[in-house]
């Protein structure tokens, strides 16, 4: 996107694959509870992102990157047997 001062000539949708099965997570932010899927391990992340102009822009670019920004924990369970 190349305009701030102007606003952004397009919107961005990212669609995930079988999103509607998997598990969600209830994620907390600073107004509102977000549902965002749970991906484990090595599963795939895999869908489609469309960039949508607005009607009446013109959108020229040379490539889309798109980065995904998440946690990455490891839950540690002990069991303890005298």
């Amino acid at each position: 996107m190349q305009s701030f001062l102007f606003g952004s000539p397009c919107t961005l949708e990212l669609v995930l694959d079988n999103i509607e099965n998997r598990k969600h997570l209830d994620i907390q932010t600073d107004n509102a509870t977000e549902k965002l899927p749970l991906y484990i391990g090595n599963e795939s992340v895999k869908g489609v992102a469309k960039v949508l102009p607005k009607e009446g822009k013109k959108l020229e670019h040379q490539g889309i990157v798109l980065e995904l920004i998440g946690q990455i924990g490891k839950t540690n369970t002990f069991h303890l047997h005298y």
